[in-house]
């Protein structure tokens, strides 16, 4: 019981972390690729 909720937690930690990571991932591609199409406006 106690190492099934362990297992649990770790995955759950695993999976936030992952979703974290393609998330920045997405938004570096993003501005990447508005980069590249224009010019950097800052607000």
């Amino acid at each position: 019981m106690v190492v099934n909720l362990l297992l649990r937690l770790e995955y759950d930690t695993i999976k936030m972390s992952i979703r974290k990571f393609t998330t920045k991932s997405r938004k570096a591609l993003y501005y990447s690729v508005r980069l590249t199409k224009n010019p950097p406006i800052y607000p």
